[in-house]
């Protein structure tokens, strides 16, 4: 708890009840500035989670930390997505939960592909799990990004069996061209 009190950052814990006072109270509504307080109150909050999770993963151990601290890594897009849906905004949640999944394969990568760099000089990668980091950003957005009743463009490869032609069971577009 004193650790909590030494940050500097805890004054943005301001805009916490700011924000609930701003939706709530009628003569203070203002959309802009309800979403500046809750962008600064979401900050403060991901700190404390992280906080946390840092001193749970000292009593309990560095696997079990690490799984908390992943799975509470991606909470922010998991209530954002659930918030989008209950509000009909299927769509925003598909293209925001892809956006977290390239953006934590490409950012967990790349930096232990820059620090291991650093560190050992030369690295060596085995085969199947870089393919496997590949494949996982060509595989893991395709189903999220189209929309089966508007295809984008028309599969121009001209193959028979185009994968993302099957999946949608409509013209797509395709990886290979």
């Amino acid at each position: 708890m004193r650790e909590l009190a030494r940050q500097k950052i805890n004054w943005l814990a301001v805009f916490i009840p700011l924000a609930f006072a701003i939706y709530y109270v009628p003569a203070w509504q203002n959309e802009l500035l309800l979403f500046w307080c809750s962008v600064l109150g979401l900050i403060v909050t991901s700190a404390w989670i992280g906080s946390a999770t840092e001193q749970l993963a000292g009593r309990i151990g560095p696997t079990w930390g690490g799984m908390m601290n992943a799975g509470f890594g991606n909470l922010p897009e998991l209530i954002f997505g659930l918030i989008a849906i209950r509000n009909g905004l299927g769509s925003l949640a598909k293209a925001a939960w892809t956006g977290a999944i390239v953006s934590n394969i490409l950012v967990v990568n790349g930096a232990a592909m820059v620090v291991a760099g650093l560190r050992f000089g030369r690295v060596r990668f085995e085969m199947e799990r870089a393919q496997d980091a590949g494949a996982s950003l060509i595989s893991r957005p395709s189903p999220y990004c189209c929309r089966r009743s508007t295809p984008p463009l028309a599969c121009s490869c001209r193959r028979r069996r185009c994968p993302l032609t099957m999946w949608r069971k409509s013209p797509s577009v395709c990886a290979s061209s």
